[in-house]
């Protein structure tokens, strides 16, 4: 029943980081193809067009280094913790879209991109949290031995 009840909300998570990422685009389109103002322009174009391709060629590389791990369709048979930020921290990959999803709302800085940019983080957060349970019970002292020398999400941080 745990499992069961871990993964409900794992997808709850995911739904909501998604959702997230959507909206955040969808201002963009707003903004930049229909000339919907959204808010200021305080922060640097250039800037926030880095952190967002940052983001993502840091995910990119990141998910290769999972699928050539796990080649196999489907659940993870073999715990990814080496290569790239898996030596630092446990999940590079939710770093990978925090920063992604933090240049979306730099290129449209309003309060509701924050806001949805804050709710995208705690999902992101929740949702780590739920697959290091789900990685512990399926991989047991091999997780708890990377556990104990990594991070959650943040290198040398939290």
């Amino acid at each position: 029943m745990e499992s069961v009840k871990s993964e409900t909300h794992q997808t709850y998570w995911w739904w909501i980081k998604v959702l997230c990422g959507v909206a955040l685009i969808a201002g963009l389109v707003a903004k930049f193809v229909f000339f919907v103002e959204l808010g200021g322009e305080s922060i640097p174009v250039l800037l926030a067009q880095i952190v967002v391709v940052f983001g993502g060629s840091l995910y990119i590389y990141h998910y290769i280094l999972v699928k050539n791990n796990n080649p196999e369709f489907g659940e993870a048979q073999r715990l990814t913790d080496s290569g790239g930020l898996f030596t630092r921290i446990r999940h590079p990959m939710y770093l990978s879209d925090a920063l992604y999803y933090a240049g979306l709302a730099m290129l449209w800085p309003s309060a509701l991109s924050v806001s949805i940019l804050l709710l995208a983080w705690v999902a992101l957060v929740m949702q780590a949290r739920e697959e290091d349970s789900w990685c512990e019970r399926q991989f047991g002292a091999q997780h708890e031995a990377w556990r104990s020398q990594t991070k959650l999400l943040i290198p040398h941080v939290y």
